[in-house]
């Protein structure tokens, strides 16, 4: 899903709890004090999750997509 090389971005809500919610702030708080960046992006954490369990994601949707075809 890119053009010209760039990935295009959407914007989605998603529910999670107060606990979830606040981790994920800590956590892009620490990243961007430790980048030195100062621009705490949730979002870049979300992503670098869903790209660090990507491989597990598309094995889930194979197999679904498997077993629909087969059912």
């Amino acid at each position: 899903m890119s053009r010209g090389g760039k990935s295009l971005s959407t914007t989605t809500a998603i529910v999670l709890t107060s606990d979830q919610r606040d981790l994920l702030r800590k956590v892009a708080l620490i990243r961007a004090m430790q980048s030195g960046r100062g621009r705490v992006s949730a979002s870049d954490v979300v992503r670098e999750a869903i790209d660090a369990h990507s491989a597990s994601l598309l094995a889930e949707v194979s197999a679904y997509q498997a077993q629909s075809r087969d059912g």
